[in-house]
């Protein structure tokens, strides 16, 4: 029995329609999944990201080193650790406290080992671009 012409091109038509709606299906999965990950990626990223910026600015602007005794947020100690995402700060009860940089950079941090004249004085000086504090020029 031999199949006419508009039969065929009607199966060809059929197999093609179901052939682009399963590539469409599959696509869409992939770029949902994309999308998903993407997302998750990003949400999940953002504190390591803004704690490695933090380590940066903390090395570059050097308020303290290994050894300093020093008062950061709620813990004060000897810093036993400075890495790009941690301080790691022991205190006198021999506990060691790992603090986010992010929340390093956004706290006060007294440094009791370094003297008054090493203590870098920003927002003073001729090269302040911000109104100066303390009224020293």
């Amino acid at each position: 029995m031999a199949v006419n012409a508009p039969e065929r091109r009607s199966r060809a038509a059929r197999a093609a329609r179901e052939l682009v709606r399963l590539l469409l299906v599959a696509l869409a999965v992939v770029v949902g999944v994309s999308l998903f990950l993407g997302l998750l990626v990003s949400l999940s990223s953002s504190s390591a990201t803004s704690n490695l910026i933090a380590g940066t600015i903390l090395t570059y602007t050097r308020g303290f080193r290994l050894g300093d005794r020093v008062r950061i947020a709620d813990a004060t100690g000897n810093v036993i650790d400075k890495s790009l995402f941690v301080t790691r700060v022991r205190t006198p009860k021999n506990v060691v406290v790992s603090i986010p940089n992010s929340l390093v950079i956004g706290s006060p941090i007294v440094n009791y080992s370094r003297g008054a004249d090493t203590v870098p004085r920003f927002g003073r000086g001729p090269s302040c671009l911000l109104p100066c504090a303390g009224g020293g020029r």
